[in-house]
């Protein structure tokens, strides 16, 4: 069964409107009202979230939207959202959607989106991968009216607006007025009864008091006036000319109200042109202008996972190196001062304008832009037992002064499912020399993973190099990320080769049918049918071709074959082995397999998920995954040398429960050859050794949370014994 997906209509439309033909009052104002700025434009397509006391509204949906909501949803209250508006429909500002409608699934069972009428298309190209979202109803607003400005919300807070041009849609939000303070003074001179009366004035109501007609103007003190914004995109210079120019600066469509601020999510290339300039001096001189886009320099905004990063890097240096973020500290930095500035620009995710109860620009959380390493490392190093286990830890390894060595793996995702605070979706790169690299796996915002480790000016060089990419199976969670690394990788030059992609069929279909329905990318890869390089489990033979000689005489490989495993429909393992010797087993998704086993026999390094805890056996054998113990005896059964687990559920966040396995044929192995992944840690065999060590001082700096986590298992523990014992 597929996600139901249908049109609605828009409250009305209008070439042009110049009276207030609607009431703009309201009596339900919320108390506090927030813009906040989701994506700048450095790593995540800009993007906005307005937050009220009662729902939620986002403007674009690039990759890692959903994570930045879940990160700051104390803020931000996924819950909430019911509308999302998208200004155009490039893949960027819609890419990060369907994860998020996967996320929302659990929570609504509707969802409305504003959009032009290409979207439908886009819908029926992703329906096949939201087979888990079933029971939510997509709705969809279509917003293609030239010139023509449709009423698209109408609640207590906004009427919202939207303006379109070819594929490009502005948005105009109308604050209501908030309806004026109850003067009881006037109530009294008026004989007016408290209660029912009271609130029949407040709601704008006229009542009669011994005859006498009462009007809310007669009571009730000056509303609270409501302005206007306006967020639009300007995608190309055509759209400057022939539209934007055009339109008397929204003043038309604004009912009546002062516009305080214009949102520009459009590139710099033209933003910082002399035609768009000249059209911003064009507006009133109150109006400010917030620029998104890629010229911003701030990136820091996923907290979490950035201060594990850094706690983890005081562990050991070399596998968790410090992430290359550009970080600001607004106390002391002096181009945060926006009350001054008519156009602001260069702003840090998390940048807030408060439009009620008062107008100013804030930070919503001062850590978004800034963490303080020394702080965070002083306050660990306060616990004498780690500090200790650690020490003793640094004495054990043995440091590699040179750089990391090949072939090296490099995690940039750990998670499962969904994204989380500390671990992303899949995704692992190996180094397998200088030149050539092989990517296992593409969860969304695995390019901004790579961008947050490398940094922006290096992240290139190693996109370059990516020759292969595995996709193991159609699950969202694998894939989502891929198209937006095939075309980072077309920007970088003409002459890149194109990809590799070792996919199952239905990722193939999927493919290129965005390349001809939607954007050209098939330049930018070639396809290789998961198929074509299986095992044969009949045989116990693999397979040989004319293709598959090809590829390993291009990626510098020995072997490479993959494996049918027991998970979804197309479901793949893979192993290969490079010229110097080195055997990789990478389990994707899966449960025991038999075949896995063979073909993985004798390994250097396996990566084999580990989803579930122990007692959660069922769970996973109905969602066909692995347990952690079953994970590692796959390890050891096969006599793989080291054993790294990976695709936790988010349950385990931040450490996996491995100290709970009680398992004595398994305690020799689990601490000298088992290693726990984490996001952005790098390994190669000269320190894979020491990365086995780390369970022990990750079991200090994580104590609480494993502390938790035993706690759980007791409770759920206990409740089966009960269940056992009331049906025994």
């Amino acid at each position: 069964m597929s996600i139901v997906y249908r049109l609605s209509r828009f409250l009305s439309s209008r070439t042009i409107v110049q009276n207030n033909y609607r009431k703009m009052l309201s009596n339900n104002v919320s108390a506090r009202i927030n813009m906040i700025v989701m994506g700048n434009g450095a790593m995540m397509q800009p993007s906005l979230i307005v937050t009220s006391d009662k729902i939620n509204y986002l403007f674009n949906c690039g990759e890692g939207t959903q994570r930045m909501i879940i990160e700051h949803n104390k803020y931000l209250k996924l819950g909430k959202l019911q509308n999302i508006f998208f200004t155009g429909t490039s893949y960027e500002n819609w890419s990060g959607f369907f994860g998020l409608v996967l996320t929302v699934a659990e929570i609504k069972n509707q969802f409305r989106f504003h959009g032009s009428k290409r979207f439908a298309k886009i819908i029926q190209m992703y329906r096949q991968f939201l087979q888990s979202a079933s029971k939510v109803e997509l709705q969809h607003v279509i917003t293609d009216n030239v010139d023509t400005v449709i009423d698209l919300i109408d609640d207590d807070d906004f009427l919202i607006r939207s303006l379109s041009y070819k594929e490009s849609t502005a948005y105009i939000l109308i604050a209501k007025d908030k309806i004026g303070r109850l003067l009881i003074d006037k109530c009294k001179q008026l004989n007016i009864p408290p209660g029912p009366k009271f609130a029949a004035l407040k709601n704008g109501e006229t009542i009669e008091i011994d005859g006498k007609i009462i009007q809310p103007n007669d009571v009730l003190g000056p509303p609270e006036p409501g302005a206007a914004i306006v967020i639009l995109e300007c995608p190309q210079y055509d759209y400057l000319n022939d539209f934007y120019q055009k339109i008397e600066n929204f003043n038309p469509y604004v009912m009546g109200k002062q516009i305080e601020l214009v949102v520009h999510m459009t590139p710099a290339m033209i933003a910082n042109n002399s035609n768009y300039q000249s059209w911003l001096k064009t507006f009133d001189s109150n109006v400010k202008h917030l620029i998104l886009n890629e010229n911003s320099c701030y990136d820091l905004g996923l907290i979490s996972s950035t201060e594990l990063q850094i706690k983890l890097n005081l562990l050991d240096n070399e596998i968790f190196r410090s992430l290359s973020e550009r970080q600001s500290c607004i106390a002391t930095d002096e181009k945060f001062n926006f009350e001054c500035k008519k156009i602001i620009e260069n702003i840090p995710n998390l940048f807030t304008y408060q439009i009620r109860p008062r107008k100013k620009f804030e930070i919503l959380d001062s850590n978004c832009c800034w963490l303080d390493v020394k702080k965070i490392h002083e306050e660990i190093l306060e616990q004498q037992e780690f500090k200790d286990r650690l020490n003793e830890y640094k004495t054990l390894t043995i440091k590699n002064q040179q750089q990391m060595s090949y072939p090296n793996v490099l995690f940039l995702g750990t998670g499962s499912s969904s994204p989380g605070k500390q671990r992303n979706t899949s995704g692992i790169l190996v180094n397998l020399n200088e030149g050539k690299s092989i990517l296992l796996d593409c969860g969304e915002s695995t390019i901004l993973q790579m961008i947050r480790f490398f940094g922006h000016d290096h992240y290139r060089q190693t996109l370059q190099r990516i020759n292969v990419v595995f996709i193991t199976h159609y699950h969202a969670d694998h894939h989502f990320g891929l198209i937006k690394l095939i075309k980072e990788r077309l920007k970088l030059s003409d002459q890149s080769k194109p990809l590799w992609i070792i996919a199952p069929y239905s990722i193939l279909s999927f493919l290129n049918y965005f390349d001809q329905n939607f954007e050209n990318i098939s330049k930018g890869f070639c396809g290789i049918a998961c198929e074509t390089l299986s095992f044969d489990k009949i045989t116990k033979k693999l397979n040989q071709n004319e293709e598959k000689q090809k590829l390993l005489q291009q990626i510098d490989l020995k072997e490479m074959a993959t494996v049918l495993v027991p998970h979804c429909f197309e479901s793949y393992g893979i192993i290969f082995e490079t010229n110097c010797g080195k055997k990789f087993a990478y389990s994707g998704d899966s449960m025991y397999s038999d075949s896995f086993d063979y073909i993985g026999k004798n390994c250097d390094m396996l990566i084999h998920e580990a989803t579930m805890n122990d007692d959660l056996w069922q769970e996973a054998e109905y969602k066909r995954h692995s347990t952690i113990s079953q994970a590692i005896n796959v390890g050891r059964k096969i006599d793989a040398k080291y054993t790294v687990l990976t695709h936790f559920s988010q349950r385990y966040a931040k450490m996996a429960p491995i100290n709970l396995i009680d398992d004595e044929l398994l305690a020799n192995y689990i601490e000298k050859q088992v290693v726990i992944a984490f996001d952005f840690m790098q390994i190669s065999f000269e320190n894979l050794a020491n990365a086995a060590r780390l369970k022990y001082p990750l079991e200090l700096l994580f104590d609480e949370e494993i502390q938790r986590m035993q706690n759980v298992v007791s409770k759920r523990n206990n409740k089966r014994k009960l269940l056992s014992e009331e049906f025994s």
